[in-house]
């Protein structure tokens, strides 16, 4: 049974009970410490986006796809066609068996005493019974997304390796090859007609999450200190901020 952890929003130091830190907090500290302590210390959020409605959309008819799958305990279609000889694979038992739709992960990282967790896309089973991280992605593009060449691809390799570090300390026998399903939607239709046609493509990545506990640790320190940290240059939350504070008062 998983512990218990701070019910609080904010980090407290000192605290005893363990502080629940999620995979994408743990992305915000790594794009940007400053806006990391405000958010996790000190509870300013940034400004909230609009939701992604149609990549969820993606995902959940995605899910609906792959459970079928893993119903009839086959390799899907999209994997054969790639002669990827996986399937679909059923709940390890610390996973919610509502269905992926509430597949949290979590593990207690003592040194730091983090609840660290995230929420899983789906998982492929190997002949050795070896477990692959698998990941959906949506977008629009001219061209199909078929490798993670883009800058901003570094934050879904970082998001698959630390589900497989999350996994591995459950004891579950992870593969370090992840999958990502990628589905891109053609703009080159001559009309919409009320549809999006998307091409699917299977982009591996070999992950290594040999840089988890050390950020881990980087964040305990700065957690712990009462000083917020600088600007980060390269942080557009930041930068608007800085400008703000540049106007002339009156």
């Amino acid at each position: 049974m998983a512990p218990a952890w701070n019910s609080t929003y904010t980090y407290i130091p000192g605290s005893s009970r363990p502080f629940n830190l999620s995979r994408s907090k743990i992305d915000l500290f790594l794009n940007c410490p400053h806006c990391f302590y405000l958010e996790t210390r000190l509870g300013i959020k940034r400004p909230q986006s609009f939701p992604y409605t149609l990549n969820n959309a993606v995902d959940k008819l995605l899910k609906k796809e792959f459970n079928h799958y893993r119903d009839q305990k086959i390799v899907p279609p999209i994997l054969a066609e790639n002669k990827i000889q996986l399937k679909p694979a059923p709940f390890p038992q610390f996973i919610p068996t509502e269905g992926w739709q509430a597949g949290k992960i979590s593990t207690l990282h003592a040194p730091t005493n983090f609840l660290v967790n995230g929420l899983i896309d789906d998982l492929w089973i190997n002949s050795e019974n070896r477990y692959h991280i698998v990941d959906y992605k949506a977008t629009a593009n001219i061209k199909p997304i078929t490798s993670l060449d883009r800058e901003y691809h570094k934050w879904y390799k970082k998001q698959v390796e630390v589900y497989q570090w999350i996994l591995e300390r459950n004891q579950i026998k992870v593969d370090p090859i992840a999958y990502f399903l990628y589905a891109t939607a053609n703009l080159e239709r001559l009309k919409f007609a009320g549809r999006l046609d998307f091409q699917i493509h299977v982009i591996a990545h070999h992950g290594d999450h040999t840089w988890i506990e050390p950020t881990l640790m980087k964040i305990k320190n700065l957690l712990d200190q009462s000083e917020i940290p600088a600007f980060s240059e390269n942080c557009h939350h930041c930068n608007y901020s800085k400008k703000l504070q540049e106007i002339p008062k009156s």
